[in-house]
């Protein structure tokens, strides 16, 4: 298999103080990946992921536009290098085959599985997928008491890690019609040519694979004082691309694949347009510790889909946007009560914690294959977890 040799190299951060009104930091962070697969049947392969130098500024602006300390504008770009999942070192030409059986008795074996090495090709100049930042913020205290602030994000996913077949291109497609059953419409989708050949992964960075994240924070923070404290939190985001949200390294594919790019824009299966967040500590009498949790959001987003039988097996199309519906608004309450004793050299803590304090059942999941005779659309398929309470202690001494 590949052997790692991962290495930040050089990482440093210069700070200056301009003046009363302005900060200014400067840093950066140089990283080196090697990667190499030692010899293994007379065979020495040396990958061309194995040279990555990664270079990752990050610089901030911090300005106090009336030098009372009051108020501040804060401006910062930062570069972040992803981080590579083990699964991609284990990449390797040279693994063994597998052969699976059934023993049927003695000397009678019925083959269930096989596999072969797992054939890929890798880009020469395959790149490192990263994620460029830029944060905006202005705050202000108000009294002693109150900070308030409103925060931009916006985060561009760069160079992921795709998936193409390097056998199977394009021209060993067809166009035919399929009839759109949700709008009746005749749509157009890509069949394989029956004689086509057995697929080879390419590793590489498709530009159609793409990511994006912004965001519009406002927060309100009161600080521990008159024995409790409070943060409030509403955000509205966009969550964008064409590649889904569950890895900032790897995005699914082929890309070559017709089908798979038809109508794929949109907003992610990890956008929530509004959030709203609420933390807040109470200091009770007799020494009791109240807490509180309250996260409200939007669902997620999700559009009809439809399947159709191509040579290539069953496949999925989407019938409308992928991001023309959502699921419904789902409120999340936690709440947890602490008591602490100190008994010489021994102190025990006990408390409660209620999750989902309503037991509210909210939608989390909807059906949306159009044409299943054994499912409605929209017919709910997931639900919040029901209340959950624990009693807890702990010994400390």
């Amino acid at each position: 298999m590949l052997i790692p040799i991962i290495s930040s190299l050089f990482s440093h951060r210069i700070p200056g103080r301009i003046n009363r009104f302005i900060n200014l930091n400067i840093g950066f962070r140089f990283n080196y990946i090697d990667a190499y697969t030692p010899p293994q049947h007379q065979q020495t392969i040396k990958l061309p992921i194995a040279d990555w130098k990664t270079l990752e500024p990050r610089i901030a602006l911090g300005i106090d536009p009336f030098g009372d300390g009051k108020s501040g504008i804060k401006l910062s770009f930062s570069r972040y290098a992803t981080m590579m999942w083990t699964w991609f070192y284990g990449l390797n030409p040279n693994s063994s085959t597998m052969n699976m059986y059934y023993i049927l008795g003695p000397g009678q074996f019925y083959p269930l599985f096989s596999s072969s090495p797992y054939a890929f090709e890798i880009d020469s100049d395959l790149k490192r997928p990263y994620v460029n930042e830029v944060f905006v913020s202005v705050e202000r205290n108000i009294g002693k008491d109150f900070l308030i602030k409103l925060n931009f994000v916006d985060r561009q996913f760069k160079d992921f890690i795709t998936i193409i077949d390097s056998a199977r291109t394009e021209e060993w497609y067809n166009p035919i019609q399929v009839t759109n059953p949700l709008t009746g419409e005749a749509m157009t989708v890509y069949n394989w040519n029956m004689n086509s050949p057995d697929p080879v992964d390419y590793y590489n960075n498709d530009p159609r694979a793409e990511r994006s994240y912004r965001a519009l924070i406002f927060e309100l923070t009161k600080r521990m004082s008159h024995n409790f404290q409070f943060r409030l939190s509403y955000t509205y985001s966009q969550l964008k691309g064409t590649t889904s949200t569950s890895s900032s390294m790897k995005a699914t594919g082929p890309w070559n694949d017709p089908n798979y790019t038809i109508n794929n824009y949109g907003l992610l299966s990890g956008d929530h347009a509004h959030v709203i967040k609420f933390q807040g500590i109470y200091m009770a009498p007799l020494g009791f510790v109240l807490s509180t949790a309250y996260n409200g959001r939007s669902g997620y987003p999700y559009g009809y889909y439809f399947q159709t039988r191509l040579n290539q097996g069953m496949t999925s199309f989407p019938a409308e946007a992928p991001d023309k519906r959502r699921t419904p608004f789902t409120h999340y309450w936690d709440v947890r009560i602490a008591k602490d004793f100190n008994i010489k050299q021994v102190k025990l803590s006990f408390f409660a914690e209620v999750y989902n304090v309503l037991n509210l059942n909210g939608t989390t999941s909807l059906y949306s294959q159009v044409g299943n005779p054994y499912y409605e659309l929209d017919q709910v398929m997931g639900i919040q977890a029901p209340r959950i309470a624990m009693l807890g202690c702990r010994i400390v001494f």
